[in-house]
Parts: structure tokens; C-alpha cells; sequence
């Protein structure tokens, strides 16, 4: 039980990720690279753009000496909904918020300190109000997902090691991005959303916990149908006196059906928590080396539908071993006893 539970509980995370653009920092429909300030003003005045982000990435230097990018975010028109793992985004200069692979890292959660070394000269230091999947115009392993630092708009200049890249993220309004699209790319360097590289490797792997659930709910099948036949044989003598004693053929069948359920429950009661448990920690490690956020997604139809099910099984399973111990004279079992 234990094992479909985690199995399934994986399988759901990577469903709801791959499935989830926002979760993997993807909310914009489309990108511009290196946007002048006249062409974000005309699509904020463009009617067909529901929202616009002017997006500022620079390369930093933190107080270890490791580079890393950051990115800072302007609200030009409504507001893209962006991925929280924990916390807040930064809201004033001295706040900085950390992309879950740079912060499992580095070490850090909400309310640690990170220092960044000025270009000038000193360090600052940046106060961690949150973990956060942020995109960036960076290429190569700054740019990789989950490996951004989010600072506010007015820091990211005083951290800058060279000059920022600018870019401008935009979403349609329903039913215009490839209109925008074709009128964009006459003049403009524009791109459509893509799914990054480590989303595209974890959508190639979604069958393999439905698989690895399905064996495992076939093993654990067969494992319960062996308990409960072993069980009634165990019993067997047990259930000749009941029957000797003046037992009736239903209330034999009912103590087979109770050592079935016996066998079935304690499964139940120690495999859920045990699956979750252990899911919870796969996920954070899969979550965490993608670069997203680590929450669990729980499978709630296999989690509502796993007691019945394995109860159902375990009463299915008793069937034979009551009829056979209903028709098997009780003389005939005591008298090897």
C-alpha cells in the first residue's frame, strides 16, 4: 500500500506540473528580448494585451564568489501570476527572493541573509522573504530554471555586474496571441512560451509511475489474496470447533471475512502515512533538483478510493477459504488435529 501510495502521489506531482506552466514560472504567453521602452508603451496601449511585465535580469556576484542571475520585475499593465513556493516576493530594496535550486544550494530559507557583493565595493546584504520560480533572459547554468534570485527593481542597478537585459512578458487577451504573434514578429525578436528542458525531461517520465503503481497494486494484490488463504488455512481448526460447537454456516463465513478484514487494515492504516511520507520527500527531491516549487500533489481519487478498493480485495479473497470451510465437515479437519 505504501508503495501505490507513493507511486501515485509522484505521478500526480509531475501531472500537475507538466500540465501547470505556472509551476515551472511560465505565465506570460509571449517574450521580447532587449524591449525598448517605445515598443513596451505601445503594447501596453494595445488592447489586445491583457497584461505586461518588463522583466530585468543582470549577472551578481554572491558572497561565496558564485555567480548567479538576477531578476527584477515591473508591473507595466495587470500582473502575471507568478509561482510562490514559500513566502513573498521582494517588495523594497534590502528583500530578495530565491529560485528553490539556488536556495537549496545555498542553504537558505525565509528569514535567512544573502549576501551580495557590490561592483563598487562592500557587500549587501538581502534579506530572504521567499522562494519563488522566476524566468530569466540569462543563458546557460545561471539561466537554468530555478536558479534565479528575485530583488526589487531599484537594487537590481547597485548589484549589476554588467548591463541588465531587458525584456518585456506579455499575455493575450483570449483568442489574439497569434494575431499579436504575427504583427510582433515583423520588426521584433518575439517567442512564444516554450517548456524548459527539465520540464520536457520530467513529462517524458509520466507513465513510469503509473506503471510502477500498477505492478505495485498487482503484487500487493496477490501478496493479500496469499495472506487471507493463509490465514483461513492457519484457522482452519479454529473455525471446525465453531462450526462443532453449533456455529452456523454464515457465522463461519463472517470469521473468515474478519481475518480477511484483520489482515487488510493495519495495511491501510500504516501504508497511507508511510506512502505519503515517503512521496513527500521523493517530490522535494524531484522538485527541488528541476528547480520548482517542492509542494506534494496529493491523489485524492486513488487516496478516497484505496480503502474500499483493498477492503473489497480482501473480502473477495475470503470467499473460497468461507466455502471451503462451510462444506468441509468439521470431523475431517479435527481429526488430523
Amino acid at each position: 500500500v505504501a508503495g501505490i501510495v507513493a507511486a501515485a502521489t509522484v505521478g500526480a506531482g509531475l501531472q500537475q506540473l507538466v500540465g501547470t506552466p505556472l509551476r515551472y514560472g511560465q505565465s506570460a504567453d509571449l517574450s521580447l528580448i532587449d524591449a525598448r521602452e517605445d515598443t513596451i508603451a505601445a503594447l501596453v496601449a494595445d488592447p489586445r494585451v491583457a497584461a505586461l511585465h518588463v522583466v530585468t535580469s543582470a549577472d551578481v556576484v554572491l558572497g561565496s564568489g558564485d555567480r548567479a542571475a538576477a531578476v527584477a520585475t515591473e508591473h507595466r499593465l495587470g500582473a502575471l501570476p507568478q509561482a510562490t513556493a514559500a513566502g513573498r516576493a521582494p517588495e523594497r530594496p534590502g528583500e530578495v527572493a530565491l529560485g528553490p535550486r539556488l536556495a537549496a544550494r545555498l542553504g537558505l530559507s525565509v528569514g535567512d541573509v544573502l549576501d551580495v557583493r557590490l561592483p563598487a565595493g562592500g557587500v549587501a546584504p538581502l534579506a530572504v522573504t521567499g522562494i519563488v520560480v522566476v524566468t530569466t533572459q540569462q543563458s546557460g547554468e545561471l539561466g537554468a530554471l530555478g536558479e534565479s534570485l528575485l530583488v526589487d527593481p531599484a537594487q537590481l542597478p547597485a548589484l549589476a555586474t554588467a548591463e541588465p537585459l531587458v525584456g518585456a512578458y506579455l499575455q493575450a487577451r483570449p483568442g489574439q496571441i497569434d494575431a499579436l504573434f504575427a504583427d510582433l514578429s515583423d520588426d521584433l525578436e518575439v517567442f512564444r512560451a516554450e517548456t524548459p528542458d527539465e520540464i520536457r525531461n520530467l513529462a517524458d517520465l509520466l507513465l513510469l509511475p503509473e506503471l510502477l503503481a500498477l505492478v505495485l497494486t498487482l503484487v500487493g494484490g496477490a501478496g493479500l489474496v496469499h495472506a487471507v488463504l493463509t490465514g483461513a488455512r492457519r484457522h482452519a481448526a479454529s473455525l471446525a470447533v465453531l462450526s462443532a460447537l453449533g456455529g452456523t454456516p454464515g457465522q463461519v463465513r463472517a470469521a473468515v471475512a474478519v481475518g480477511a478484514t484483520v489482515a487488510a487494515v493495519p495495511a491501510l492504516l500504516l501504508g497511507v502515512p508511510l506512502g505519503l511520507a515517503v512521496a513527500r520527500v521523493l517530490w522535494w527531491e524531484i522538485a527541488t533538483g528541476t528547480g520548482v516549487a517542492g509542494d506534494v500533489a496529493l491523489p485524492w481519487p486513488v487516496l478516497v478510493a484505496l480503502g474500499p478498493v483493498v477492503l473489497l480485495a480482501a473480502l473477495l479473497a475470503a470467499v473460497r477459504p468461507a466455502l471451503r470451510a462451510t462444506r468441509t465437515p468439521p470431523a475431517a479437519v479435527l481429526r488430523g488435529e
